[in-house]
């Protein structure tokens, strides 16, 4: 709140002049801002929700419920930056039928060509690693 203090200066014999001041509390002042600021953050939107498509699977009797082996091909990230494939059922994987290649993207997209030129169903060839 405001508050008034009055000061008496000597000036002659008829009396002193009589000086008001005026000292203004900002501490409601203070907690009003706050409480501003905490209104609007919480009544503020910062960032837009984004929306994002995702494709399922086709559901249906004509959608494939297994992909056929032959219609994928496997790549394994190893040790040393070696990259390894197969291109075969998952329950013959042993470490005979991995098959290495360089970690050059041209190697790794040849690899991918020839497999997926082989496949008996090129529209559903997949690549998984």
């Amino acid at each position: 709140m405001a508050d008034f203090q009055t000061q008496e200066g000597n000036r002659g014999k008829k009396g002193g002049i009589i000086r008001k001041t005026m000292r203004v509390d900002m501490t409601p002042m203070v907690d009003l801002g706050f409480l501003l600021i905490t209104f609007f953050m919480f009544t503020t939107n910062f960032s837009k929700p984004n929306v994002m498509d995702i494709a399922f699977p086709a559901k249906g009797p004509h959608a494939p419920t297994e992909i056929d082996y032959r219609n994928q091909i496997t790549f394994i990230l190893g040790k040393d930056g070696k990259v390894f494939y197969y291109q075969d059922e998952k329950s013959k994987l042993n470490s005979k039928s991995l098959i290495p290649i360089s970690f050059d993207h041209f190697q790794v997209a040849k690899t991918i060509e020839a497999a997926r030129a082989k496949a008996p169903k090129q529209d559903f060839f997949t690549t998984g690693g």
